[in-house]
């Protein structure tokens, strides 16, 4: 049975002729022109347009002008124009694109004694239906087409031979075999297995501190390595309403909350050097426990909101911290320990009222809550639950909406810690938080409200 790797353009590229005979290629990341080409080196390039088609055809066609040729296939990769595909016995496997304009392309020889694995950094999914595998390592998408592949890359999720290979995953000859291995190793998703006692490299060792999902969060929503939109592309306009600006009331039971004297600060307050200088983590317990004028002023300053604005995608808000595209999708959940003033439990604040919205009393969930943040099995007089309303940003921004509300929520965290050293409290943040006990406690949707940050409050340091 035959195996071939063809290419052809990719999705949504088409070779254009104009008047004066210019050829082009244009797709996303950049436009390849031939001005006036050779007889050749132009039926070869409409051979791809009506791909796919083997290198090799290829350049049996471009005659005399092959290296031409192949310089052009080469500069048309790298801009993402070109698709490869594994054919056998007339039947599509596999094929790559490349997604990036920092791909370059390769092609890799494929030895019988060398044992090869799939990258632990390799991520199979679903996309418009078909079976996708891609990598934070890789400038490529790749998409399977056919179920045979699956048995090969179980068989590669440890070192193996390519025979070895294809007599286990026997619905591939060894010829098939290794065309899908080098297609996956050219992709970045499989590579040979490295011997036991190699030196790796300064690269290898960064990688073996990478956790998988931490670099694909890195890739997805850094810049253009997964070659998707992204950005501010505002792409569920006309398809679903945006959330609001200001979280709807979640009960009835309000308490209205101190407001400190703004003016007075501005000339009584703490210099912002000094905050800077003093601002530590200090865990409980501190010299007092909180107020609720303490806590009033505390959120006053740190949450608020100062102002509501109209855009022409809708409300946004202004607060005393900066979020990402005035989308303010953070929430805060007071959950009260020990509060003069205050009964124990869990509140929604309220930034544009500048109030207490009751949810809970002491239950267990509540309580659970707080003892998810004890330090030396103190527990803080006030625990804040940060929590977003992902479709807030998500409805605005696309690849990059997770990675903002982390940038958001770091901020925050800031601010607070700024606000609480100027006031003489004890702050300090949580590095970890339990989102379903959260969603529990506070009766919201884990996918359209959950906790992304916690930070805990005491009272007077002196």
């Amino acid at each position: 049975m035959a195996t071939t790797i063809d290419l052809s353009l990719a999705d949504g590229v088409e070779l254009r002729i104009s008047r004066d005979e210019e050829l082009s290629l244009a797709g996303r990341f950049g436009e390849l022109i031939l001005r006036r080409p050779p007889d050749q080196l132009r039926v070869a390039l409409e051979a791809l347009a009506s791909g796919p088609v083997t290198e090799m055809a290829l350049l049996t066609l471009a005659g005399d002008h092959a290296p031409q040729l192949f310089y052009h296939l080469n500069s048309a990769a790298n801009l993402c124009l070109l698709r490869t595909t594994v054919t056998h016995d007339g039947h599509q496997l596999m094929s790559s694109s490349a997604t990036s304009p920092y791909f370059i392309r390769s092609r890799s020889t494929i030895g019988d004694g060398v044992a090869y694995e799939i990258s632990r950094f390799a991520v199979s999914r679903v996309e418009d239906g078909r079976m996708v595998l891609e990598s934070p390592l890789s400038h490529v998408l790749v998409v399977v087409h056919d179920r045979r592949v699956a048995s090969l890359l179980f068989e590669l999720a440890r070192p193996i031979s390519p025979r070895a290979a294809a007599e286990r995953a026997p619905d591939l000859d060894i010829g098939a075999t290794r065309a899908v291995l080098q297609l996956l190793v050219d992709a970045g998703l499989a590579a040979p297995a490295p011997a036991e006692a190699a030196v790796r490299t300064p690269t290898e060792l960064a990688l073996r501190q990478w956790e998988p999902h931490d670099l694909l969060f890195h890739a997805r929503s850094r810049g253009t390595r997964h070659g998707r939109r992204w950005g501010a592309t505002y792409r569920f306009a006309g398809e679903i309403p945006p959330l609001p600006s200001v979280k709807p009331p979640m009960g009835s039971a309000f308490i209205d909350l101190p407001r400190p004297d703004i003016e007075a600060l501005r000339t009584n307050d703490v210099p912002f050097t000094e905050v800077l200088e003093r601002r530590r983590s200090i865990r409980p317990p501190a010299a007092a426990r909180l107020t609720l004028r303490q806590l009033g002023e505390f959120l006053f300053r740190s949450a608020r909101i100062r102002q509501v604005r109209t855009s022409s995608y809708g409300e946004n808000t202004d607060r005393p911290y900066p979020g990402a595209g005035s989308q303010y999708e953070i929430e805060v959940y007071p959950v009260v320990h020990v509060c003069d003033g205050v009964a124990a439990g869990m509140y929604h604040y309220c930034p544009l009222q500048h109030r207490l919205e009751a949810i809970a009393g002491a239950t267990p969930d509540v309580r659970a809550l707080l003892a998810s943040a004890s330090a030396s099995k103190a527990i803080p007089d006030v625990l804040f639950v940060i929590a977003a309303r992902f479709q807030r940003i998500a409805w605005k921004y696309e690849s990059i909406a997770y990675s903002l509300i982390l940038k958001d929520v770091g901020v925050v965290l800031q601010t607070m810690y700024l606000v609480a050293t100027a006031m003489s409290l004890a702050p300090y943040a949580i590095g970890h938080g339990d989102p379903d006990l959260f969603c529990r406690a506070a009766g919201t949707d884990y996918y359209v409200e959950s906790s992304v940050g916690e930070f805990a409050l005491g009272g007077s340091t002196s």
